[in-house]
């Protein structure tokens, strides 16, 4: 038996049999995108793209028409569709043909309309089950479908990813239960409602995406790029900060740009909300009227470029205007 794994083995290190399909060359979406997804309505575009074959030809269609074609290069595929006016819901359907055959994947009940990205620590983390009128937000849930929502899991990373290493909520019909999970769990309650208050004005769907994570700085979701800009060098933030949980995020420089926003950058957004600043309290203050708008900036640029110009250079950006915690208090 030990003689045939060697065997095995060197066959396939001599190319003479090959393995399975690795977990890059499967056919298969990026993480974010999924049955009841948003994607981003006219005048921008949606893209859309995944992992497949080598040199395999992936065609996208939704409902069977606007059919786009792209080669898989490097494990990867992307296909940029044809505008959309909000609706739904459609059918998005993926096509591989590779040497091995022709593979499909259906997404079901997708939707357009804008996708809103929020952002920030736990003021954005906080659940809806948190607010004060915690039962009649959680009871009116339902009554909102067409707002659906995604969550990225926390994660961070020295290096820029490609795709979410992690999803924490994949796309979801409003309900009290996906609203309602634990204290700074899923879903963002200020996303939420900031979500709900816009269908109820443009009656069309949105899409909303949480990516944020309580007690980090805003050092920790900036690029290098912006980090430099400003002065600061990698590794600023040294180890005093090594404990990390969910209540008191990382710290460490880009980590969460990395992990957490860099792989999106390829899906088209409306825009972005952000609540943070007390995690700047004590650290950097006098940086943040340069370290703040900077990131603004990098945003909006990595955005535009990731999706190949769909994404606005200037989407609009909300944020908060955070009063400063006193020194000593506790992170909210």
């Amino acid at each position: 038996m030990e003689s045939l794994v060697v065997l095995g083995v060197l066959a396939i290190i001599c190319g003479l049999i090959h393995p399975a399909n690795g977990f890059e060359e499967r056919f298969r979406f990026a993480s974010y995108y999924g049955d009841h997804m948003v994607l981003q309505a006219g005048p921008g575009s949606a893209v859309i793209w995944g992992y497949g074959a080598e040199g395999a030809t992936v065609t996208v269609s939704v409902e069977g028409k606007d059919k786009h074609t792209a080669k898989v290069l490097d494990g990867i595929w992307s296909v940029t569709l044809d505008p959309v006016k909000p609706g739904g819901p459609f059918t998005l359907t993926a096509e591989h043909l590779s040497q091995d055959g022709l593979t499909s994947l259906n997404l079901t009940d997708v939707l357009f309309g804008d996708v809103w990205l929020c952002g920030g620590q736990s003021n954005m983390e906080m659940t809806l089950s948190q607010v004060m009128n915690a039962s009649e937000e959680l009871a009116e849930a339902s009554k909102f479908p067409d707002v659906r929502v995604f969550s990225a899991a926390l994660e961070q990373s020295s290096t820029e990813l490609r795709d979410l290493a992690k999803v924490a909520l994949p796309w979801s019909i409003p309900s009290a239960k996906v609203l309602g999970a634990g204290n700074f769990t899923q879903f963002s309650a200020v996303c939420w409602l900031f979500g709900r208050y816009l269908y109820e004005r443009l009656q069309y769907p949105v899409g909303l995406v949480e990516s944020c994570w309580g007690g980090t700085p805003v050092e920790a979701w900036s690029s290098h790029r912006v980090l430099h800009r400003c002065g600061l060098v990698e590794g600023t933030l040294g180890s005093r900060f090594e404990y990390v949980d969910r209540v008191m995020g990382p710290r460490f420089n880009s980590v969460l740009w990395n992990a957490m926003i860099h792989p999106l950058l390829n899906m088209t957004i409306k825009g972005a909300i952000w609540y943070q600043g007390e995690d700047n309290t004590n650290y950097n203050l006098d940086l943040y009227n340069c370290t703040f708008p900077a990131m603004i900036d990098d945003w909006r640029l990595s955005f535009h470029q990731g999706s190949a110009g769909q994404t606005s250079a200037v989407f609009p950006f909300g944020f908060v205007q955070v009063s400063l915690a006193a020194a000593g208090s506790v992170v909210h």
